[in-house]
């Protein structure tokens, strides 16, 4: 797009809409960092989602059975799950 265009967020061609981005809600931080895409009104984005995240992030949580209940020990303890997320 040169920078004399405006942004198009609706195309109709014989009465049928092409494309149309009018409800479209995505923001950049909602959008992975990197990525592309259109808010609403036809501009273009770069997300910023995990910028400013660590390279890597622990969580630990109690593990749950397919049921949704925690799964627990012979103790009746919690056992707990430890997730890492890692940039790559």
């Amino acid at each position: 797009m040169r920078g004399d265009e405006m942004p198009v967020n609706k195309v109709v061609y014989h009465k049928k809409t092409l494309i149309d981005l009018t409800s479209d809600t995505v923001t950049a931080d909602t959008l992975f960092k990197g990525c592309t895409a259109h808010r609403a009104d036809g501009t273009i984005i770069t997300g910023t989602m995990f910028e400013n995240y660590p390279d890597e992030q622990c969580f630990y949580d109690d593990l749950l059975d397919l049921s949704g209940d925690v799964i627990t020990d012979g103790s009746d303890n919690a056992v707990e799950g430890k997730t890492v997320y890692r940039k790559v």
